[in-house]
């Protein structure tokens, strides 16, 4: 490394580092490696992302860090991916540029190779040449062949390339995606939701108010012992995108398990999370799902939701034990509905 680009990633190590203790970022490889981009100022459009889910949740949290990094830097670094040092879509970019330009190239290559040899073939016809000049333009043809024949094989083997090139960058970024999302429902998975929910509990320099809903499927085994494991799984797939679109910006869902989802609001107090739960609720209760084998129409779906709005020096087990025993309550006092009461 030169003198230079030592002395530039050691400026770069000086201002992420007071960020990153700012607001309270695990110093981990993938967070170094956003922050260390976010300085260079070289990147205009992660920093405003960046910004944004500073502004939004006081600090950047496990989730949005991967978001950002598999958008930002990832995405750019094929083999960051797996050992975080080669830039992805430069590499798949460039090398995706040279054998296009490869095979213009070679095409080109092609067709003066055809030109010449109706050139030599023609000197031969007409009978211009002597016996040992047309033994060295034979040969010459001969030759001429054989590397139009190479070009044809290489230009075949380019194209096989940039298909396998197409296909490794698709199952990565699939890879990418399966490490944090639920396969069946698509939302974000248990994994992240705990990285979350330890962000949030573990900034209290933050001072922030958020709140977390447990939302659980009421009777949900009825569904799957009545109608088969297929309506089941398009009753969690109908829930999902009902939750998901009731969130607004900022808000996260997560499949916690089974039958159960959990939510987080940013900078919402237990009043304004509990409305939202309300709505959410409600618009559950309004689902019917038509049983693909009888036909039947289901629409009895509804949730049971517990509130707990985050207290200080909780834990995420504390805040999760308080949103599971009201998930409880709801249930044990007859199912859909929010609890506790409102305040």
């Amino acid at each position: 490394m030169s003198k230079k680009l030592f002395a530039l990633s050691a400026q770069y190590l000086k201002k992420a580092m007071p960020l990153m203790i700012q607001y309270q970022i695990p110093t981990t490889p993938t967070n170094y490696a956003l922050w260390y981009h976010y300085v260079s100022d070289n990147n205009s459009a992660l920093q405003k992302n960046l910004d944004d889910k500073i502004a939004q949740h006081g600090t950047c949290t496990p989730a949005a860090s991967e978001e950002l990094y598999q958008r930002f830097i990832v995405d750019k670094r094929e083999q960051e991916i797996t050992q975080l040092r080669t830039e992805l879509d430069s590499m798949t970019n460039e090398l995706s540029s040279s054998l296009h330009d490869t095979l213009n190239d070679t095409n080109e290559f092609d067709r003066m190779l055809n030109k010449c040899l109706n050139e030599l073939s023609s000197v031969e016809e007409d009978g211009f040449s002597i016996e040992k000049t047309l033994s060295a333009v034979r040969e010459l043809v001969k030759e001429s062949h054989d590397v139009r024949s190479s070009t044809r094989h290489f230009k075949s083997q380019l194209h096989e390339a940039q298909a396998e090139i197409a296909q490794l960058r698709e199952t990565l970024l699939e890879t990418q995606h399966d490490a944090m999302h639920d396969s069946l429902t698509g939302l974000l998975n248990r994994r992240i939701f705990s990285k979350e929910i330890e962000t949030f509990c573990s900034n209290p320099s933050l001072n922030r108010t958020f709140s977390i809903l447990m939302v659980d499927i009421d009777n949900f085994k009825t569904f799957n012992d009545d109608f088969g494991h297929q309506l089941g799984d398009q009753v969690l797939k109908a829930i999902a995108k009902r939750i998901s679109d009731s969130c607004q910006e900022g808000e996260q869902v997560f499949r916690y398990g089974g039958e159960e989802f959990v939510l987080i609001f940013p900078n919402k107090n237990f009043t304004i999370a509990r409305q939202n739960a309300e709505s959410i609720r409600r618009a559950i209760e309004r689902l019917s799902i038509r049983d693909k084998r009888s036909g039947k129409v289901v629409d009895n779906i509804t949730v049971s939701i517990g509130v707990s709005e985050n207290k200080p020096r909780d834990t995420s087990h504390d805040i999760l034990t308080r949103a599971d025993l009201q998930l409880y309550e709801a249930k044990r006092l007859g199912r859909n509905r929010v609890m506790p009461l409102p305040r």
